[in-house]
């Protein structure tokens, strides 16, 4: 094999095993499938060392960072992938398995109806059949907000509430039971909004 055909077949092995790294992540993580690439061509060498002997997988990666690099540009290139920045994802396996997606929607939307008192999550999720893992997916990607133990919105439905404190404060100073009141809450839901905004603006940069 000339040198030529060697690289040839080494870029193939190589996309054939970023592939296989993409769709590992979209299955164990249908909610946060991008991958950083650092951490993506790490997986991609530490996997061929983890084969048996023998198994045609265990040959080592010999292009360098650079190349892999250069290889990913070119998967972007012809939509193979999605680049953004330091991550990666597969470009047609970006969505949820649309029956998945469905369920997530009735779970988000269900929880949305509870207004400022939701339940636990948990019980909302079970009747939509989204199970745990996908949970805590959802608070990793932010479209779940966890305010206090076992109270937790829909970031769309938390931010008209979070305006709405933020109305009333400028209008008086905050109470968990003018908080209650007003939203039709439980001292609970209230004191946890109240939190919440109190520690985002902690967090704001000072100027």
């Amino acid at each position: 094999m000339d040198p030529t055909e060697r690289q040839v077949t080494e870029l193939q092995s190589a996309e054939r095993r970023i592939v296989g790294e993409l769709r590992r992540r979209q299955r164990e993580r249908p909610l946060q499938p991008e991958l950083r690439i650092d951490v993506l061509l790490r997986a991609v060498r530490d996997r061929a060392d983890r084969r048996p002997a023998g198994h045609r997988g265990r040959q080592p990666v010999r292009l360098g960072d650079r190349e892999l690099i250069a290889l990913l540009g070119d998967m972007a290139a012809r939509g193979v992938v999605r680049r953004e920045g330091r991550r990666v994802q597969l470009a047609a396996e970006r969505a949820l398995d649309p029956e998945l997606a469905r369920r997530v929607d009735r779970f988000l939307a269900d929880l949305a109806a509870f207004g400022a008192s939701p339940p636990r999550v948990e019980q909302v999720a079970r009747r939509a059949g989204v199970p745990p893992p996908i949970l805590a997916q959802l608070r990793g990607s932010g479209r779940l907000v966890v305010l206090a133990p076992g109270i937790e919105y829909p970031s769309a439905a938390l931010l008209p509430l979070r305006r709405e404190i933020e109305r009333m404060a400028a209008a008086a100073p905050l109470s968990v039971a003018r908080v209650r009141d007003a939203l039709h809450t439980s001292r609970r839901h209230a004191a946890a909004l109240i939190a919440d905004r109190n520690r985002d603006r902690d967090n704001r940069p000072v100027e």
